[in-house]
C-alpha cells in the first residue's frame, strides 16, 4: 500500500478533518500545468564539468530548435573565496596561501576546484577565468536589440561551449599549462565567429582575471 503525503494549510486541513468526521470524504488532487507561449530556463554548469559537457553536447541541437519559444541563460558554479578563507590571503608565502593563489582570482575573491587535484598544469584559477569567459561570451552574444537575431546569436554559445569541452578540456584537451588552455579558448572563439576583443573587454570590466 502506498499512501502519498501532501502539505496543506492549517485552514484546509481543518476543513478536511471536519468533512471526514461528518460523512467521509473522497479527495482528488490535481495540478494544472500553465500554458505559455515562451518558456524561460537556466542551466547551471562549469567549464570543468565532464558530466555537464556530455549533457551540453546532447542538448545543443534541441536548444537551437527551441530557441524561438524559449529564453535561455547559463549560470556558472564559482566558489566564494571569503567562505574558503582565501580572500586577501594569496601572498603570505605559506602553503595555504599558495593553494589559494592556484585556485582563485582577484586576490582570492573567486575560486574554482583544481581540475585534476594535482596543482600541475591547469589550475582552479584557470577554471574560474574560463567560467568568466563563457559568461562574457553569452553577454556579448546577447547584445542585439532584435529578439530574433539575439536568440540566433546566442546559439553560438552552445557551439563554443561544446567546442571548448571537446578541444580544450576533453581527454585530448590542452591541459599542460594555463597559457595553452587560455589560447585554446581563444582559438575556439575565433572558429565559432565570436568577437574576442569584445569578450576580453567584458572580462576586464568584470574586474579582470589577475590572481
Amino acid at each position: 500500500i502506498s499512501i502519498p503525503s501532501f502539505i496543506v494549510s492549517d485552514y484546509d486541513g481543518e476543513n478536511l478533518r471536519n468533512a471526514i468526521h461528518a460523512s467521509g470524504t473522497f479527495v482528488t488532487m490535481a495540478w494544472d500545468l500553465p500554458q505559455r507561449s515562451s518558456v524561460s530556463y537556466e542551466m547551471w554548469t562549469s567549464s570543468e564539468d565532464h558530466n555537464g559537457a556530455e549533457f551540453k553536447r546532447d542538448f545543443q541541437e534541441l536548444a537551437v530548435e527551441l530557441r524561438e519559444s524559449t529564453t535561455f541563460k547559463p549560470r556558472y558554479f564559482i566558489y566564494d573565496g571569503i567562505y574558503q578563507d582565501c580572500y586577501q590571503n594569496v601572498d603570505c608565502g605559506s602553503l595555504d596561501c599558495e593553494v589559494c593563489k592556484d585556485l582563485c582570482i582577484l586576490d582570492g575573491r573567486y575560486c574554482g576546484p583544481d581540475p585534476d587535484n594535482t596543482f600541475d598544469g591547469v589550475k582552479g584559477a584557470d577554471i574560474v577565468k574560463e567560467n568568466l569567459r563563457q559568461m562574457c561570451i553569452f553577454k556579448v552574444l546577447s547584445k542585439s536589440t532584435d529578439a530574433v537575431q539575439r536568440k540566433k546569436d546566442q546559439g553560438k554559445w552552445w557551439c563554443y561551449a561544446n567546442a571548448f569541452a571537446n578541444n580544450c578540456y576533453g581527454e585530448d584537451g590542452k591541459m599542460d599549462s594555463s597559457e595553452t588552455f587560455a589560447q585554446c579558448a581563444v582559438d575556439q572563439m575565433q572558429d565559432v565567429g565570436i568577437d574576442v576583443a569584445a569578450v576580453n573587454t567584458c572580462m576586464s570590466d568584470a574586474g579582470g582575471t589577475e590572481c
